[in-house]
């Protein structure tokens, strides 16, 4: 086993691009709700000047996120919501086919809501999923990364 120090001092720096959003919504019939959402991140117009040579640096790639979401009213106070979300990472594996386009995250999320007179409270799940080919991972060839989230809001309403 062999180890090396390098020192380094020096700032990092970033320039990142703006980051454009478009959503819509609309309700079909009562208590019944569906929300689109796209995302455009120009990633790749981003510009980084770093303190010391970086030979394992490559730009990052534009992200195109896209999702959609379904929320019903079950009762004045309760609702039930279920949703999903594609995003694609800003870096390229080694030995990927596609250079402009990074792997996708797939979200799949579902949760409700509970309204009360001082706000609403809502509870959600998040499972998401991503797997990729990278020659040099590991001898399987495959990455593969998986997370559960559980996220608990308060809107205080008055």
């Amino acid at each position: 086993e062999t180890n090396s120090t390098v020192a380094s001092s020096g700032k990092d720096e970033v320039k990142m691009p703006a980051v454009y959003n478009f959503g819509a919504s609309f309700q079909p019939v009562d208590r019944f709700f569906i929300s689109f959402n796209y995302e455009y991140a120009p990633y790749s117009k981003a510009t980084f000047n770093f303190a010391s040579r970086d030979t394992t640096f490559r730009n990052w790639v534009n992200q195109n996120t896209l999702a959609f979401g379904v929320e019903y009213k079950m009762f004045d106070f309760l609702s039930l919501m279920t949703g999903y979300r594609a995003v694609p990472e800003i870096f390229i594996p080694d030995g990927a086919a596609i250079k402009d386009k990074g792997p996708i995250s797939n979200s799949y999320n579902f949760g409700f809501s509970v309204s009360t007179y001082l706000g609403r409270v809502d509870f959600a799940y998040e499972y998401r999923r991503m797997k990729y080919y990278d020659s040099y991972y590991s001898n399987a060839n495959y990455n593969f990364e998986s997370n559960s989230t559980f996220m608990v809001g308060y809107t205080y309403t008055f």
